[in-house]
């Protein structure tokens, strides 16, 4: 993968061309210049494939999944309430 091979990062995921994709935009916003590397690819390509993760991540079962965190923090909390803690970690 193009990305990979520039970037120094061999992670297999749509994930981290979403990350890098989030990272360049955020610089070219602040004015700094695009990596030469990624001239050719940003922002069109990168784009839709972050388009492509995010469709993934927030669908179906994934999208379920995503939000077991949150669902383990108000069991936790309400556990911890009712045992009567004060303060809960995690």
């Amino acid at each position: 993968m193009y990305v990979r091979e520039h970037s120094g990062d061999f992670n297999e995921k749509y994930v981290f061309a979403y990350n890098i994709y989030s990272t360049l935009l955020a610089e070219s916003e602040m004015g700094l210049p695009v990596p030469e590397w990624a001239a050719t690819i940003f922002p069109d390509t990168l784009a839709n494939i972050a388009k492509t993760e995010m469709d993934q991540m927030y669908r179906g079962k994934n999208k379920i999944l995503g939000s077991a965190h949150i669902m383990e923090k108000i069991v936790n909390d309400t556990i911890a309430m009712l045992e009567g803690v004060k303060e809960v970690r995690g």
